[in-house]
C-alpha cells in the first residue's frame, strides 16, 4: 500500500511538472488540483480511487458518461463531425427538438461551450438592441472569450463603485441556505459565512 501511494504521489508530480512545462502557468482553483482519471453520473474519480459528488464542475444535466450519449458521440463521431456549413440530418433532426419550446423560440444555433453560447447571446442581444450592458451573477462565471470575461466581475469588483462599468449591473446570487429546514439552519449557523455588507 505504501509503494502504491509513493508511487501515485510520483505520478502526480511527473504529471504536475508536464502540465506546467507544456500548458504554461494556466489558471486553476487549487494550490494542488485534483487529478481525476474518470466520472460517471455525478461522481468523480481520482487516480487513487477517491470518489468526489461532482456539484461543481460543469456537470451535465444526466451526470457524466451517460451511457447513451456515449453512445451517440461515438455513432456521430465515426460516421460525420462537421459543422452546420453543410447539410446534415443530424443537426435538422436535433433542432426539431425547439417544437417542444414556446412558440417564439423556434430556431436554434448549435455551439460547442457555454462561453460560446454566452457569447452569441450577447451579441445577439448587442445587435438587436443597439445596447452592449448586461446583467451578471457577482462571482458567476460567464465563460472566457473576450466578450464574456468583460462580463464577468472578477477583474474589477474589488475597485470602487464608481469606477465598475455602468454598462453591467450586478445581481447577487440567491441565499439558497434560507430553504435549509430550521434544524439544519441551526447546525449549519456557525459554518455560515458572515455577509460582507455588499
Amino acid at each position: 500500500m505504501g509503494n502504491d501511494r509513493e508511487h501515485l504521489a510520483h505520478d502526480y508530480d511527473l504529471l504536475r511538472h508536464e502540465r506546467e512545462a507544456h500548458l504554461g502557468p494556466i489558471w486553476h482553483f487549487y494550490k494542488k488540483p485534483l487529478h481525476i482519471t474518470r466520472a460517471d453520473g455525478a461522481w468523480m474519480y481520482a487516480a487513487d480511487g477517491t470518489a468526489y459528488l461532482d456539484v461543481y464542475n460543469n456537470v451535465p444535466q444526466i451526470g457524466h458518461c451517460h451511457p447513451h450519449v456515449a453512445k451517440a458521440i461515438y455513432r456521430q463521431a465515426s460516421a460525420l463531425n462537421t459543422n452546420t456549413r453543410y447539410m446534415c440530418d443530424v443537426a435538422v433532426e436535433s433542432a426539431r427538438l425547439t417544437a417542444d419550446l414556446p412558440d417564439h423560440l423556434d430556431t436554434c444555433i448549435f455551439v460547442n461551450s457555454g462561453s460560446e453560447a454566452n457569447d452569441l447571446a450577447m451579441q445577439i442581444a448587442m445587435s438587436l438592441s443597439a445596447h452592449d450592458g448586461g446583467l451578471i451573477i457577482d462571482q458567476a462565471y460567464h465563460g472566457c472569450t473576450e466578450l464574456t470575461t468583460a462580463l464577468s466581475n472578477e477583474s474589477w469588483r474589488h475597485l470602487p463603485a464608481d469606477q465598475n462599468p455602468e454598462r453591467i449591473e450586478t445581481l447577487m446570487a440567491p441565499d439558497c441556505t434560507g430553504a435549509l429546514t430550521p434544524t439544519t439552519r441551526k447546525q449549519q449557523r456557525n459554518m455560515q459565512p458572515t455577509p460582507t455588507g455588499r
